[in-house]
Formats: C-alpha cells, structure tokens, sequence
C-alpha cells in the first residue's frame, strides 16, 4: 500500500479544461485523490459537490491516508472505501436516501458469503440472492476486500437509517 506525504491540500480546478477536476495533493504534488462525480440534475451535481468537498476537506486535515495499527487501521480502511463510494462511484447521501427497502443491508450480505463461499460451500446462484440490482457483485477479489465492501455498505445504510431519524425527530415527513 502506497502512503502519501501530509500535509495534504485540496484543489479545485483552475478552469472548466483541468481534466483532474476537484483533487487532493499531498506535500510531494502527488495526486491523492482525483475527486469527480456523475451528474444526472442540477440537484444531484449540487449534492456530490457538496460531499466532495467534505472529503476532500477532511482529508486534508484529518492528514488522509496515513498508516494506522489494530482497529484503527481496520475502521480507516473501511471509511476509505466509503469514501471511494461516494468520490468514484457518486453513490451520495442523495443517491443513498433512494434505497428505502433495505437495498444497501442486502448488498453487503453477497460479499461476506462470497469472502466465505468455499467453507460455506455456496454457489455463485446462491450468492446472488440477495443482491438487490440488476448487475452482479464483483465477488472476484480478496476476502480481506469483500469484507470491506460489506463494511462499507453497511455504514452507508446506517448513515441512511441515522438521516431518516433525524428528519422525523425534526418533524419533517419521514421515509420509509
């Protein structure tokens, strides 16, 4: 695993031409982190804009991806792949709050069976059950990997599960 050189800063693009968009450099001008996101509406560019920022802000001041031990390694790699989720994939708070029926619980659930389906002596078909979407897993990498994805969509719907709380307790009208 490569580390890069804090202090970390984030740079927004001189002008509209800058292909690397939003992005993070650490002391050495290495690019950290390429920050971009698929807009599909003003409201959706408008929301990844906003998380983008947020991450590269934290980033830079929470010093990125630096070496951790133990748990703390463990929980920093699992908020990196969150991280990566919403920064490459756009998957935001936005896109997340769409999945009100348990979809993003259900995606975890192929990848620990698929970390697991030799002992667990599972086939692919079985593996796939309870993937909520039309595509497949990627169940084709490391154990270690296929349980940090798990991890990740876990706190992705939690994080969901927490802003639908959040609203009710602010007597705006819940989601499901």
């Amino acid at each position: 695993m490569k580390y890069f050189t804090p202090p970390f800063e984030f740079h927004e693009p001189e002008n509209d031409s800058d292909p690397r968009g939003p992005h993070i450099v650490d002391a050495a001008g290495n690019s950290v982190a390429m920050l971009y996101w698929p807009a599909h509406s003003a409201e959706e560019t408008e929301a990844a804009e906003q998380e983008t920022y947020s991450i590269g802000y934290r980033m830079a001041t929470l010093g990125g991806p630096l070496p951790a031990i133990g748990t703390e390694k463990v929980l920093h790699e699992v908020w990196r792949k969150r991280q990566r989720q919403v920064v490459v994939h756009g998957w935001t708070r936005l896109h997340d709050d769409e999945h009100v029926s348990g979809e993003l619980a259900r995606a975890a659930i192929p990848y620990i069976q698929g970390a697991y389906a030799e002992v667990l002596g599972l086939t692919t078909e079985e593996l796939g059950v309870f993937w909520p979407w039309d595509n497949a897993p990627n169940l084709e990498q490391p154990t270690r990997e296929l349980l940090l994805n798990a991890a990740a969509l876990l706190i992705a719907e939690l994080e969901r599960l927490d802003r639908v709380s959040e609203s009710s307790q602010q007597g705006k009208e819940p989601k499901p």
